[in-house]
């Protein structure tokens, strides 16, 4: 997703709003439905600036090495590593790195931002072929 800056007339406004889409006309097509206006629709639509902040690159998504292998010596997870596939809550994603909290920044499948998961709770840790390397069932009901 990138990030857009969004206003009516000028960019330089100081009603800009930042909005993140994936095109610059659903940028312009959010600010429209999210902001009240006194004009004419499509005039009002018309008027709306809109400018590339970010380009979203899928580099954004992996975070610092260093960090990461701090973070897998002090949660015992030596295993893991940046790409790898896991399934959390039942859901498939990615390792993605990891952040201050000392967690896993994990993206999920179908999505395009980072979410923040504890690399021992509910997570299972699987290979490039598809084998479970390690488990950890920490929360969920016995059955």
């Amino acid at each position: 997703m990138n990030t857009y800056v969004c206003c009516e007339e000028n960019l330089d406004n100081e009603f800009a709003s930042k909005i993140v889409a994936e095109t610059a006309s659903k940028a312009r097509y959010h600010y429209y439905l999210h902001t009240e206006v006194n004009t004419p629709y499509f005039e009002m639509f018309r008027g709306i600036g809109v400018k590339v902040l970010h380009k979203f690159k899928v580099s954004d998504l992996f975070g610092n090495i260093d960090q990461f292998n701090r973070m897998k010596k002090s949660r015992f997870i030596e295993f893991a590593k940046i790409g790898m596939n896991v399934e959390v809550c039942g859901k498939r994603g990615t390792i993605c790195g990891s952040n201050g909290s000392m967690n896993l920044d994990i993206c999920l499948d179908g999505e395009y931002h980072l979410r923040n998961y504890h690399p021992w709770w509910r997570v299972i840790y699987i290979d490039d072929s598809g084998n479970v390397i390690k488990e950890f069932k920490k929360g969920w009901e016995e059955k």
